[in-house]
Formats: structure tokens, C-alpha cells, sequence
């Protein structure tokens, strides 16, 4: 059998039945981490994520996971210290939330990300009907 090009490996087989192909996990991701990228990737619809996604997404596992530490560990101990002071895991836990928020809505996770504005707008303009008018009247809003 003779040996495949590099133009011929880096060829990437598209299905055949036109469905988009669903981002795979990078090797260097740890087990539970991968688990989780597994997670969040099927249970988004398949044309939701682009390549140029992966390191976002890989960056918003490692971020969960590390808040998800640093909550346990606020959990078993108490967020202030015997000598008055904050836990260092408090501001871990408030960072790594900060940056959860951030991430989510730019892989468009979150709700507000993934409503289309012009929809909402579009929603908001349009003036009450009659029957409606008459239901406010009759409830005494």
C-alpha cells in the first residue's frame, strides 16, 4: 500500500449526508475536561460552533471546572479566614465568574446572546391591539 501525501492527510472527509461536522475535543485537553467539551458540543445543535470557536471553548471548560473548584473549596471552608481576611478561593471564584459571563455570550451560550436584536425590537414596536387595550381596561392596569 503506498504512503498517503501531506495534501492527502490534511484533507478533512465531509458527510455525505450535508450535515455539519461536530467539533472534536484537542488532545491536549485532561479527561474531565474533555467530558465536559463532549457535554457542551452535543448539546448545542450542530452549525452552532465554528472552528475558530475551540479555543474559546476550551478556555470556558477550564474556567467552569476551575469555578466549580474554587466553589467547593468556599463550600468547605468559610469564604473569611480566622484573621478577618477574604479566602484567596473568593476572588478565584468571583474572577473565574466574571469570565464565565463573558465567555458564554461570546459563544452565544447564554440567553440574552442568543436573541437576534432585531427581533426583539421588531417585537417591542409594534403597538398593543384593541382586544388587548380592552384586557388591560378590564384587569385595571
Amino acid at each position: 500500500m503506498p504512503r498517503k501525501s501531506q495534501a492527502a492527510l490534511n484533507i478533512h472527509p465531509l458527510p455525505l449526508d450535508g450535515r455539519p461536522i461536530r467539533l472534536a475535543p484537542p488532545p491536549d485537553l485532561a479527561p474531565n475536561e474533555r467530558t465536559r467539551f463532549i457535554e457542551l458540543i452535543r448539546s448545542c445543535a450542530e452549525n452552532h460552533f465554528r472552528s475558530s470557536d475551540l479555543p474559546l471553548i476550551c478556555e470556558f471548560i477550564r474556567t467552569s471546572i476551575l469555578c466549580e473548584r474554587a466553589a467547593v473549596a468556599l463550600r468547605d471552608s468559610s469564604p473569611v479566614l480566622p484573621n478577618n481576611r477574604l479566602s484567596p478561593w473568593f476572588g478565584i471564584w468571583t474572577r473565574a465568574q466574571r469570565s464565565l459571563m463573558v465567555l458564554s455570550t461570546r459563544l452565544r451560550l447564554n440567553p440574552q446572546a442568543r436573541l437576534h436584536q432585531q427581533h426583539v425590537s421588531r417585537q417591542n414596536m409594534r403597538p398593543p391591539s384593541a382586544y388587548e387595550a380592552l384586557d388591560d381596561d378590564a384587569s385595571g392596569r
